[in-house]
């Protein structure tokens, strides 16, 4: 966010691991037994992974963290939010819907 670079890059992992897989990554944190539900919307990408050739090039950095690790962190303080909001007695009926949405690279030609 300090640095003096104009491109948009992706900071991630170089691991690939499939949605499935990152699924059952987040849900053996807590043991969770759960099916993963495909929701009906357009095909999106199977697996995913970080090309890192620009955090390298631009920053002379790359990210070294797991993505067990970091989706573990993140994973945990979503669960701490959570708890905090019901213990303010928050209603969490929203929390738990889904939504396709679909994407637009519009704010990235404002980058230019």
């Amino acid at each position: 966010m300090f640095s003096d670079c104009k491109v948009p890059i992706n900071l991630g992992s170089t691991e690939m691991v499939s949605m499935n897989e990152f699924g059952a990554i987040a849900l053996s944190f807590e043991d969770k037994k759960l099916p993963i539900k495909h929701i009906d919307g357009p095909m999106g990408v199977r697996g995913r992974n970080s090309n890192n050739v620009l955090i390298l090039e631009h920053l002379g950095w790359e990210p070294k963290i797991t993505i067990n690790d970091g989706l573990k962190q993140t994973y945990f303080w979503i669960k701490s939010e959570i708890d905090r909001l019901e213990a303010g007695g928050e209603d969490l009926g929203s929390l738990n819907k889904s939504e396709v949405v679909v994407q637009t690279d519009d704010s990235l030609m404002k980058l230019e």
